[in-house]
């Protein structure tokens, strides 16, 4: 069996990631929702 390699980039990006994640849908989703809507 081969070794797994690990492509982790540790606690850091980790955090970088969720937070990112959590402020596109949190504050950018909406607004695109809205743009699309309104098509303005």
């Amino acid at each position: 069996m081969a070794p797994q390699l690990g492509f982790g980039l540790g606690e850091t990006a980790d955090a970088i990631r969720e937070t990112t994640a959590r402020f596109a849908a949190d504050k950018i989703a909406p607004l695109a929702a809205e743009i699309d809507e309104t098509n303005s």
